[in-house]
């Protein structure tokens, strides 16, 4: 039998210690990196953990849809709504080509209050939109807060730094897959084709969101939206009916307004472009008057809900280019898609997205 020396057993030790000396100096490094890290980003790591705080509490107080059908503590006004996102789904994922998922099977009720705030920024004389960088998920365009005074204290910081900005209420959003996403009592008060656009709308981020393409993604988004509800109201309810009829009603008053909106971006990038060497004051003081001609401009477009579109038009006096961003962010590119659509895929939204999905990785 062999045995171990003295000397092989002093050097053991010597090893062992010189090891564990070692080891406590590798975990002292890492711990001190990581609080370095996390110092360095605590505002990204407060927002991560606030986000998914709001969001967790949300998925967790959701209930299944089908036993708020039948329960007797929610208004049977709004439970045609309800059972009607059901079918709207259903269409989307075997007719437009969305990946089926268990998303809009439960319901979040918010008794009446605004759930999430959505921040946007821009410079204040050029059409940029400022940018978040998220890892492993990119850069956005805008910022979500379920907190509203944390989103008024970033977008005051924002202001004094001297971007443009606009908070506004989201009325619907997509977590990517990362949740399962509920319906939103708030949702159920819109009109029937609002609601078939809204859930499209969502559920196509969930079928496709490319990389550091926030404007693609919105633009695609609010495009399938459009065009998924328009299809889905003819097959629900007919092509005469009056689901589909004020539906397309209100989307030729906001097809107006979005192009009277893009040709106010063009004349303010034209203008920005022509006083670089101005002092700010006089940018400021010829940017508002821009701004103030357009108000008035808007008031004569040919649109049925001047009221709404006028309440709208006060975006434009509060946020500057941050209110315009919002509708190239969305819908600027919705005359491209339509052309593809239309000539490429023949109107058939289903092989587009399939296309789509070949050609893009997706989040």
């Amino acid at each position: 039998m062999h045995l171990i020396s003295k000397n092989d057993f002093a050097v053991y030790l010597y090893c062992m210690k010189q090891f564990l000396f070692w080891l406590k100096r590798f975990f002292q490094v890492i711990f001190i990196l990581a609080l370095l890290v996390g110092i360095y980003h605590y505002k990204l790591l407060n927002y991560a953990f606030s986000q998914a705080k709001g969001q967790l509490k949300i998925v967790w107080n959701a209930e299944d849809c089908e036993e708020v059908l039948q329960s007797d503590d929610f208004p049977d006004s709004l439970k045609p709504k309800l059972a009607l996102v059901k079918e709207i789904k259903k269409f989307a994922e075997t007719s437009l080509g969305i990946r089926k998922s268990d998303n809009y099977t439960t319901l979040y009720n918010q008794h009446g209050k605004t759930l999430m705030w959505m921040l946007m920024a821009s410079e204040p004389y050029e059409m940029k939109a400022k940018q978040w960088h998220f890892p492993l998920l990119g850069d956005f365009s805008y910022k979500g807060y379920f907190d509203k005074k944390k989103a008024r204290l970033e977008q005051y910081e924002l202001e004094q730094a001297g971007f443009d900005t606009e908070l506004g209420r989201a009325s619907g959003w997509s977590t990517l897959g990362w949740f399962k996403d509920p319906v939103l009592s708030s949702m159920l008060y819109q009109s029937k084709g609002e609601l078939s656009e809204l859930i499209i709308h969502e559920l196509t981020h969930g079928t496709l969101y490319v990389k550091n393409d926030v404007n693609f993604n919105e633009n695609l988004a609010s495009f399938i939206g459009e065009q998924g509800a328009i299809a889905f109201l003819k097959f629900k309810f007919g092509e005469k009916s009056e689901a589909l009829i004020n539906y397309q009603s209100a989307l030729l008053d906001e097809r107006i307004f979005e192009k009277f909106l893009f040709g106010c971006t063009r004349q303010l990038s034209e203008l920005y472009s022509s006083m670089k060497n101005e002092s700010d004051a006089v940018k400021q003081e010829k940017k508002k008057a821009l701004i103030h001609q357009f108000v008035v401009e808007a008031y004569k477009l040919p649109i049925s809900s001047k009221k709404k579109y006028m309440k709208r038009m006060r975006g434009a006096i509060t946020s500057g280019n941050a209110f315009f961003m919002g509708y190239q962010r969305y819908d600027a590119q919705k005359d491209s898609l339509a052309m593809v659509l239309s000539t490429q895929y023949k109107g058939d939204i289903k092989s587009y997205l399939i296309n789509l999905k070949s050609r893009f990785q997706s989040l």
